[in-house]
């Protein structure tokens, strides 16, 4: 019975310590662009400013939905780091389709840092860039 009680209180233990990162983020977030690096000089896309994004956050799962139709970057929390998560997006855009993924560090339920590589491609030319981010809870 011993054995029994010590094996539910490490497994409770690495519950807490290493599960899934337990903030509730679903919810408005102000997204502030800070610098952004690109290849694409003709593509006359800027993504530095603010934008409003809503997060959805499922057990493991996260989904991030700018205020742009048609856009949705879907993704999962790391495995060994919980409150990191990694999310992929492609869409049409200027006559191609520009492919996102983006890595997220949750600092806490109300803050955190994140960088995105992107390539955009119409089939013949291709181009990319960079860009990093501050998340801040509305």
């Amino acid at each position: 019975m011993k054995k029994i009680n010590i094996l539910i209180c490490v497994f409770i233990l690495l519950l807490i310590a290493g599960g899934a990162f337990a903030e509730d983020l679903s919810g408005k977030w102000l997204a502030d662009v800070t610098s952004a690096e690109t290849q694409c000089e003709d593509l006359g896309w800027d993504p530095v400013g603010n934008y409003t994004i809503e997060i959805f956050k499922g057990e493991k799962s996260i989904i991030i939905v700018p205020q742009r139709p048609h856009v949705r970057y879907v993704g999962k929390f790391l495995t060994d780091m919980p409150n990191k998560a990694h999310l992929r997006a492609t869409y049409m855009k200027d006559g191609g389709y520009l492919t996102e993924v983006v890595d997220i560090t949750f600092e806490n339920g109300q803050s955190a840092t994140g960088k995105t590589l992107w390539q955009w491609s119409d089939g013949v030319f291709a181009c990319g860039g960079s860009y990093s981010f501050v998340l801040k809870r509305q």
